[in-house]
């Protein structure tokens, strides 16, 4: 495994946005767009988040896979954001439910972005249903009260920006705080036949994050998408 690079303060990298949209305006979620892209480009098994042998790589992931306004966006970080281009930019169709789909409309947008902790400080929020908690954390929640659920939620926000540099290949220094900003809502979501509970809020952090990048729990589908609070929430799902 790669030694992690210490990061202490912001560092520019490669980030890339592509939104298409399908004939007939065909609607699509992000983990039937990531199946769909697999299936297409067994070539680039990392679109999948795979080894060469076809092996799961347990990172946060460099490629996510979403919707937005009925469009499909896909957002890469890093190396993966040069593949976006190399596959997508001639790419005509792709496969849904065994009917070949062509691409009607589609804009790709690469570029060197701010990443990683920082002194200023930014306020996010989610435009898809975060998962921020695993089995274990669920058990807690579901009995704490509401100051013990804002720790909680605290706890975990931070520990998501600690895994996504780490799957990005840096280690931060120092850990980043991250504080959840006034209410939060509850939103339950199926993912996978799985009734899961999602969480909507605002928070705060010294730390940038690239345009529409998802952070927690399968975030490579889409949940858990980020923008800046300045500019309002999509319906990204």
């Amino acid at each position: 495994m790669a030694r992690l690079v210490n990061l202490k303060e912001t560092i520019k990298i490669r980030h890339g946005i592509l939104t298409f949209r399908l004939e007939g305006n065909k609607p699509v979620t992000g983990q039937g767009l990531r199946a769909a892209i697999a299936r297409l480009c067994p070539h680039y098994p990392q679109l999948a988040q795979r080894t060469l042998s076809g092996e799961l790589i347990y990172r946060h992931p460099h490629i996510q896979f979403k919707t937005m306004d009925g469009m499909g966006v896909i957002t890469a970080l890093g190396e993966e954001a040069g593949i976006l281009v190399e596959v997508f930019a001639t790419l005509p169709e792709i496969v849904l439910g065994g009917r070949r789909i062509r691409i009607v409309e589609k804009k790709i947008e690469v570029q060197d972005v701010l990443f990683g902790p920082t002194d200023k400080e930014y306020e996010y929020v989610f435009t898809s249903p975060w998962f921020a908690l695993n089995q274990e954390n669920e058990k807690i929640y579901s009995t704490a009260n509401e100051v013990e659920k804002h720790k909680l939620l605290n706890k975990v926000l931070a520990g998501n920006f600690l895994s996504m540099a780490k799957g990005l290949g840096f280690f931060l220094v120092p850990h980043v705080r991250a504080t959840v900003q006034g209410r939060w809502s509850e939103s339950p979501s199926l993912f996978k036949g799985v009734l899961m509970r999602g969480i909507r809020c605002r928070f705060q952090t010294h730390f940038q994050i690239p345009f529409l990048w998802g952070i927690g729990k399968s975030s490579s589908s889409g949940w858990g998408t980020t923008i800046p609070a300045s500019q309002g929430e999509n319906n990204v799902a």
